[in-house]
């Protein structure tokens, strides 16, 4: 397997940071979104050519990846943009650690009405978009805060409960939540945050009165372990577990899974996961063995380490890949480039962008190229960025070790070799996991599940959609024109016939 860079943005970027996949100007092709390096503009980057198309002019963008997502509100609407604005004291106090929402010609659309970082002084959580209340009207959430995507209006928070971040020593508070249907009740969407899952109560959508949260907490171990969450049916029955990792340095770190029963959450499996920093990486969720049962895969301090249930109640370490992510908290993303049916894992770490096949004990690089990152909290993104039907990897790389400012880069095989198996042209937010978005980049009205879909194709967090279906081909929408003659008129004069039809697809 061979991979070169193909397209090099030609604005700098934070390395540290996550691109989007979007079409922002209507004309089928995704382009490239990703905040400028000072964090006062947005970038729209032509994923042909790497140049910027426009920029967005925004205050200060906090300096997190997932500090913006993407959505329509309707099918006939533009793409909207949302950004968390810094939390600095510096910063206007009207404008200070709210949450904007942005038109794709840079107008302002609304500033929300209050603050989304519940503990001051933390940078928030990442950016998604959900229907909590299924009324077709989405909402926009981070931490255990949710606010109306349309007015920027809070609506209800959890409180002091779970946030999907945990206090470490060197551990920077950021925060990692998920919206899903983690219950039976397919009325409406659970958010879950660390050790908490709410059941979100939605009526009234112009401020916070009569909504509410209802918090169902788990201790592991006696104690409440906040940290990254994620999604994906782990013991395959069929419902969504809340996969959590938490900081900690030596035996603190910790990585466990959870579900609710009849209200009740129950732990799945847990592990306490060793390493010399506090730092650990958001779980991804995949089938990296090709039997249709998902792995957990975490970044910690130098290492990969893959996780999978084997239904006792603690994780199997299936194996280690040494990295050099000396910090431990970049992510991590998967897809199945050759169509073989596993999935290989795409890794950037502080020196080359690294896919590897983890598909038994012995982990191997199949591949690498030179990347150079300081890294912090992004991972690599895998799309159809050019429309051309082929998967590609778009990655933020320096030129310099330890670089903080590089290029964007789109990454595929030399053109002499076939292209990639065939990917979805869409990731509009840091926490995708595919069924979040519509094609058309609405945010469902119902969400389907990840554990249920199509036989639990999607159970998977972080994972990018090969559109090969299950015998390897490819479908695409085809014409099927047929018509009716509705006259038949001959004009001697003329010596012209008209004919006057209908043509149905």
């Amino acid at each position: 397997m061979k991979f070169e860079k193909k397209v090099e943005s030609s604005d700098d970027v934070w390395t540290g940071d996550n691109a989007l996949s979007v079409d922002m100007d209507g004309d089928c092709i995704p382009e490239l979104v990703i905040p400028a390096v000072r964090e006062k503009s947005i970038l729209i980057i032509d994923s042909n050519s790497g140049l910027t198309k426009w920029r967005i002019s925004t205050p200060f963008i906090e300096f997190s990846p997932g500090s913006i997502a993407i959505a329509k509100f309707d099918e006939f609407s533009a793409p909207v943009v949302f950004l968390k604005a810094g939390i600095a004291s510096s910063y206007p106090p009207n404008i200070r650690g709210r949450l904007m929402c942005y038109s794709a010609d840079g107008s302002l659309k609304w500033i929300s009405d209050s603050r989304y970082d519940i503990q001051l002084n933390n940078v928030g959580g990442k950016l998604a978009l959900a229907d909590f209340n299924q009324d077709g009207r989405p909402e926009v959430y981070l931490n255990n805060c949710i606010f109306n995507a349309l007015t920027g209006v809070k609506l209800v928070d959890g409180g002091a409960n779970g946030l999907g971040m945990e206090s470490a020593y060197t551990f920077p508070l950021e925060a990692l939540t998920v919206a899903a249907q983690f219950d039976t009740n397919i009325a409406d969407l659970e958010l879950a945050a660390g050790y908490t899952i709410y059941k979100v109560h939605i009526e009234n959508i112009y401020g916070t009165l009569g909504n509410y949260m209802t918090a169902h907490n788990i201790k592991v171990d006696n104690f409440y372990r906040d940290g990254f969450t994620t999604v994906g049916d782990i013991n395959t029955d069929g419902i969504s577990d809340v996969i959590v990792a938490c900081p900690g340095k030596d035996n603190r770190g910790l990585i466990y899974a959870y579900c609710l029963v009849n209200g009740i959450p129950e732990l799945i499996a847990k592990i306490y996961s060793q390493s010399v920093e506090d730092y650990i990486g958001p779980p991804l969720v995949a089938d990296i063995v090709g039997y249709d049962v998902p792995s957990i895969i975490v970044s910690r301090s130098a290492q990969l380490t893959a996780y999978s249930f084997n239904g006792s109640k603690v994780f199997k370490q299936d194996w280690m890949f040494v990295t050099t992510d000396s910090s431990g908290f970049t992510g991590v993303t998967a897809f199945d480039f050759n169509n073989d049916g596993v999935r290989e894992i795409v890794f950037r770490d502080e020196t080359f962008l690294r896919i590897i096949n983890g598909s038994n004990s012995t982990p191997f690089e199949v591949a690498k190229i030179r990347c150079y990152s300081a890294t912090r909290n992004e991972y690599p993104v895998v799309g159809d960025f050019d429309n051309t039907g082929k998967a590609k990897i778009c990655v933020p790389c320096s030129l310099e070790p330890d670089g903080g400012f590089g290029k964007l880069f789109i990454i595929g095989p030399p053109d002499s070799l076939p292209g990639w198996a065939p990917a979805r042209g869409i990731w509009n937010q840091y926490n995708y996991h595919v069924l979040n978005i519509n094609d058309d980049l609405t945010v469902p009205r119902i969400q389907k599940s990840n554990a249920t879909y199509k036989n639990g194709k999607y159970n998977n967090f972080l994972v990018q959609e090969s559109l090969l279906d299950s015998n390897g081909m490819y479908k695409v929408a085809a014409a099927n024109l047929w018509g009716e003659i509705d006259c038949i008129d001959y004009d001697p004069v003329a010596e012209e016939y008209t004919v006057t039809f209908n043509v149905f697809n």
